[in-house]
């Protein structure tokens, strides 16, 4: 016969968002608008990958803040792309092809073509608004030469 458990769990208590350091949110987002990854957030706040998932599942204050700085970060990311682009920075196309598909898998995918299993083609699904801004933006560019 088992034995009856008196007790449900033994251990610290759950770490929480509001055990961070005061202004953990900012630094967070500085970091996020020059391109910082998970990891650095992480480290920034002294916790694992675990804790930064368990976090995110439990808390939607800190899945929020999260959430706004993996964007700021892809906005770094893809602004760097962007001046590559047009040769302000110079940008070695393979390596930032792979940085975004590594970073941001859920927006970016490599693709290969069959006749050159080489060449790696980026691509980002774009909703309708932000292709029609996209549009407007290279109109403007062109407009400006």
């Amino acid at each position: 016969m088992p034995r009856k458990r008196i007790y449900d769990r033994v251990g610290r208590p759950a770490v929480k968002s509001t055990d961070f350091h005061a202004g953990w949110e900012d630094e967070l987002l500085e970091m996020a608008m020059e391109g910082a990854s998970k990891t650095q957030f992480n480290l920034m706040l002294g916790i694992s990958k675990h804790l930064w998932n368990d976090l995110r599942k439990r808390e939607d204050y800190f899945r929020e803040i999260t959430d706004h700085a993996m964007d700021l970060t892809q906005s770094y990311w893809e602004e760097v792309g962007r001046r590559g682009t047009i040769g302000e920075l110079d940008v070695k196309p393979p390596m930032y092809a792979f940085n975004m598909v590594n970073r941001f898998p859920a927006d970016y995918k490599t693709q290969r073509n069959q006749e050159d299993s080489t060449q790696t083609v980026i691509t980002k699904e774009l909703t309708d608004a932000e292709l029609n801004e996209k549009i407007k933006d290279l109109q403007k560019d062109l407009n400006d030469e």
